[in-house]
């Protein structure tokens, strides 16, 4: 596979007719209906499709995110289905995002029918199924599973995490012991479906084919869901003091106006909260990548935003970014590398003053990422040292005020920016700059 700028080649091992579904009528209504990535076959080895210029994984998505994935999963499989083919893989790797609108990508991923029994059940329990029934009952939310396992949850775990309360659950069948589990785990950890699980799930059930299978998974799934949860963070929209309406009113005029004169096409927003800003850029025509650590605020952006193409929602600590996963770390990019091949502006808004004296990341090291990530623009918040809210979060460190004045942050960002327009936020410390990039 070779990715170009705007599109993905793929580079066959054998001809193309090998893999007839894509010849087939299914396939085309699922690329018309928006859940396959468009292809074409540019010779008999060589299949090329569009290329989605930011793409987030199952380590970066909501609960959300991941069960819309997993009910397309199921959509694509059933339709499949009833034309005779399957799925040979139903790996949550397969769904990419465009927006909030989830796509199957794995144009190769499709096989005829040829048992009674589907190989995939496996691999969608660990990737869909446990995460998501681990993240009601345990409350470790399911993106945290895929940071630790790429191939996301091992029933053996998920019994040791949950204990006995799994028996309270409708998950239960699937967390007995090898023996009489639907899915089988090696003494190495890594799960598969074996012939004598096949045979178990036949003799109990003539008529457990695929169909029954994706019933059964639908059952699973509908159990998993759960309102949506409050965090300190999530409510911060709503709840803050230190603006008052007219404050809030002429930050927000400010950045549109600067939004409108830099017309960016993609902008990253730094601790997007649950996206008053994402939404200001996207309504300006970017497409938008909205990240913040609180999973809560992330899963309110997506649920706010169903359909939306435009915001690309993503849950990822600032402080500790995840690098490339994969084959030598390279076969999935690390998320800095991503932001940085398409945002041209980056919005720092009531976040440096965090990382710099919650986190103790030194303002030199912010500016510097923030230069790593963005191509032109950077819209930055900077609080002086008399903010009271510097003064409470130095005091909750130990830390001194002063060392986190408005110089110092200008200073920093000067290095790698020049500023163009400042802000200042009458009745408060505060102020918003657009800064360029210095070429």
């Amino acid at each position: 596979m070779s990715f170009e700028t705007d599109r993905v080649v793929r580079h066959l091992n054998s001809p193309v007719t090998e893999f007839g579904f894509l010849s087939q009528q299914t396939a085309r209504e699922l690329v018309d209906s928006q859940k396959l990535v468009e292809y074409r076959f540019q010779d008999d080895v060589t299949l090329v499709s569009p290329k989605v210029p930011f793409v987030s994984y199952p380590h970066e998505w909501c609960n959300a995110q991941l069960d819309d994935a997993a009910r397309l999963t199921l959509d694509i499989g059933e339709l499949c289905e009833k034309n005779g083919w399957e799925l040979k893989d139903a790996s949550a790797w397969n769904v990419i995002f465009n927006g909030t609108v989830p796509i199957f990508c794995d144009h190769l991923s499709f096989q005829k029918i040829t048992k009674k029994n589907w190989w995939a059940f496996g691999q969608f329990v660990r990737h869909f199924v446990l995460p998501l029934c681990i993240s009601k009952y345990a409350g470790i939310n399911a993106n945290d599973i895929f940071k630790f396992n790429r191939d996301g949850l091992i029933p053996e775990q998920a019994r040791k995490i949950l204990g006995v309360r799994r028996y309270l659950t409708r998950y239960w069948p699937l967390l007995l012991s090898t023996k009489f589990s639907p899915v089988a785990t090696t003494s190495e950890g890594t799960s598969q479906e074996t012939s004598e699980t096949h045979v178990d799930l036949e003799s109990k059930n003539k008529n457990c084919y695929h169909k029954n299978l994706f019933s059964l998974l639908r059952f699973f799934l509908a159990g998993s869901k759960t309102k949506q949860k409050k965090s300190i963070w999530s409510e911060y929209a709503g709840e803050r003091s230190h603006y008052d309406a007219p404050s809030q009113d002429l930050k927000s005029q400010t950045i549109n106006k600067w939004l409108k004169q830099t017309h960016p096409a993609w902008v990253t927003d730094l601790g997007c909260n649950t996206g008053e800003y994402s939404r200001l850029a996207a309504e300006n025509g970017a497409k938008v990548i909205a990240i913040d650590l609180d999973h809560e605020s992330v899963e309110r952006l997506y649920r706010t935003s169903q359909g939306n193409v435009n915001i690309f929602p993503v849950v990822a600590n600032l402080d500790d970014i995840a690098g490339g996963r994969g084959w030598a770390g390279k076969e999935f990019a690390g998320l800095a590398e991503r932001i940085a091949q398409v945002s041209e502006m980056t919005l720092m808004l009531a976040l440096i003053h965090h990382l710099a004296i919650s986190i103790s990341i030194p303002y030199s090291e912010i500016a510097k990422f923030a230069h790593s990530i963005t191509q032109s623009w950077l819209i930055v918040e900077m609080l002086d040292h008399t903010d009271p809210l510097v003064k409470h979060l130095s005091q909750q460190r130990d830390r001194q005020a002063e060392e986190f004045t408005l110089a110092r942050q200008v200073e920093a960002f000067e290095t790698y920016f020049d500023t163009l327009e400042i802000c200042a936020i009458p009745g408060t410390s505060r102020q918003i700059r657009l800064l360029k990039v210095r070429k």
